[in-house]
């Protein structure tokens, strides 16, 4: 998107300085080994490279939510109508500008899609709440400003004192401090405005811990360390952070209104299950600023993140065409996008000859595509679709396509021709009129050693399906 984007701010693309070393955890001097846990789980320190994005400026409430139940004409989940809304089929006036919780990671990927967005990384999260710098929380280093030595004697009140000579850490985040010990719900968004982040990015600490789509896996270098706890004296207590991660566990970021001020830091990785919801999780979401990219991130979770990691089949920049309506407030009310990114190559293949070898056996993926409208040929319904060549010894080679589910929805045959190159193009989509109906024709090449092997991909979808209507 160019220019402003109604209800997000764009975060330059920048290095982050991430995670933290085992001495500062050390110093941290904790004796929960709980606690000791969560902060090695965020070890190494490393730096990252994050790509521009924009992101939300506030989690996404009960307001929006209900925008997108009625759009898509959803009913709302059990657990939200029982834990949240009081046993009511419509949000509770009250609860309309707070940020919606009873949301699963896949809800919270859906609620994405549809608003043309994706969950953010957990470094792209991260770089948002600390700014060009490293910072510990997104307001600073200290979650309480210092004490002047006047007030040091005096009782500490829920809000600043009246000359506003210092702020309490319960002033920035909604969570429990020492002044607040047993906060039961979350708060209105943006209500803590002295808590924003350098990028102007609210509600980053506290109120509620938020979906990311990382994978709750340790960063590269992670080990068992050993840390001095009182208990252990001067030698010392291993302790391990292993046991906790696992490819579908998800990051949670941020802390929630339950939560001690040590778990709002940063840096601090917290994780939950896929399908889990509660009252303190909820989500906001990101943009790039390229298209298609939101849509195959979407799609990479519907059929798999297992088909397309870097090892095995990693996929290119994508080609697409979406289109969104919205509200007078710029709120997306509709977003309707194709999307279409093919594999670079198969890492683990040598050649072209043992890529055929194993199509014949199991067809390989050559692309992702995301369809968010629906197609009359091949007639396919909205949503994320596994694209494989098959080569066959006595038939034609196919061009195969799976749903999330593994099951194949449609095949025709291609001829693939081998071409040399030094790398495979990346996918371009061609648009033409075709009477009632608009007809896409992506084209693509996958890499196999030092050849490329051509493809293309057609469809034939509603003629004002991707247009402003």
């Amino acid at each position: 998107p160019d220019g402003r984007v109604p209800g997000m701010v764009r975060i330059p693309a920048g290095t982050l300085d991430a995670g933290f070393d085992a001495s500062e955890v050390q110093a941290l001097d904790l004796e929960n080994p709980a606690l000791i846990k969560l902060f090695l789980a965020s070890t190494p320190r490393h730096d990252v490279r994050v790509d521009a994005f924009w992101i939300d400026v506030h989690e996404v409430t009960h307001r929006e939510w209900g925008l997108y139940l009625e759009a898509t004409d959803r009913s709302p989940s059990a657990e939200l109508v029982e834990g949240a809304w009081e046993g009511e089929t419509t949000c509770p006036p009250d609860l309309l500008d707070r940020p919606v919780t009873f949301v699963s990671f896949a809800e919270a990927v859906a609620y994405a899609r549809w608003a043309g967005k994706r969950l953010p990384t957990e470094h792209e999260w991260t770089r948002a709440a600390s700014g060009e710098h490293r910072r510990v929380y997104p307001w600073g280093d200290e979650f309480d400003d210092p004490v002047p030595s006047e007030f040091l004697r005096r009782p500490r009140g829920p809000v600043r004192p009246p000359d506003g000579s210092f702020l309490r850490g319960g002033d920035r985040a909604w969570c429990t401090d020492s002044r607040f010990p047993d906060r039961r719900e979350p708060q209105p968004v943006g209500t803590r405005p002295l808590g924003r982040s350098p990028f102007g990015v609210d509600d980053l600490a506290g109120n509620v811990w938020e979906w990311t789509a990382s994978p709750y896996v340790p960063f590269t270098g992670y080990r068992d360390v050993t840390i001095r706890t009182r208990r252990s004296g001067a030698a010392g207590e291993s302790f391990s952070a292993a046991q906790y991660f696992h490819s579908t566990r998800r990051v949670l970021k941020g802390g929630a209104f339950d939560s001690p001020d040590l778990a709002l830091r940063n840096d601090v990785r917290q994780y939950e299950e896929r399908e889990a919801w509660n009252r303190t999780i909820g989500f906001r979401c990101v943009r790039s600023d390229a298209p298609g990219i939101d849509a195959i991130e979407g799609a990479r979770f519907e059929v798999g993140d297992r088909r397309f990691h870097e090892k095995a089949a990693p996929l290119g920049p994508p080609a697409a065409v979406a289109v969104s309506e919205t509200d007078a407030d710029g709120r997306v009310l509709d977003h309707r996008e194709v999307a279409l990114a093919a594999v670079r190559g198969w890492p683990r293949i040598r050649d072209v000859a043992e890529a055929r070898s194993v199509s014949a056996r199991h067809p390989l993926p050559i692309a992702l595509l995301s369809l968010g409208v629906p197609s009359h040929d091949p007639p396919l319904d909205p949503g994320a679709y596994v694209v494989a060549w098959s080569a066959g010894d006595d038939r034609p080679d196919r061009v195969v396509l799976f749903d999330g589910s593994d099951r194949v929805v449609g095949a025709w045959p291609v001829e693939v021709r081998p071409r040399v190159t030094g790398w495979p193009a990346p996918a371009t989509l061609e648009r033409s009129a075709d009477g009632e109906r608009e007809r896409l024709r992506f084209v693509f090449e996958v890499g196999a050693g030092a050849e490329a092997l051509p493809f293309e991909l057609g469809l034939s979808v509603p003629g004002d399906a991707l247009r402003t209507r």
